[in-house]
């Protein structure tokens, strides 16, 4: 069951939002396999590994967490990768 998800909306084509998704992640250490329509991602944190699942209907990404520790929430997560997406908004 998934621990939380929600959905970022973007103006930049589906290509754009994978590519800087795939930066953002490997350039954090994290792993990311995926294209312009769905893939798959985890990268730890000093308090555990976070993974996750998405899915691009454009103009919007649906992000799914299945997996994050304890102490970190879903909001915490979710602020994050809205504001790494901001500029494509």
């Amino acid at each position: 069951m998934a621990q939380c998800s929600f959905s970022i909306s973007f103006n930049a084509t589906a290509d754009e939002v994978a590519k800087k998704a795939r930066t953002a992640i490997t350039g954090a250490g994290g792993n990311f396999q995926g294209n312009s329509d769905a893939g798959n991602f985890d990268v730890s944190t000093p308090l555990g590994d976070i993974r996750g699942s998405y899915v691009i209907q454009h103009p919007v990404i649906h992000i799914t967490i299945n997996s994050k520790p304890f102490l970190v929430s879903c909001s915490l997560i979710e602020k994050q990768l809205r504001g790494y997406f901001a500029s494509m908004a």
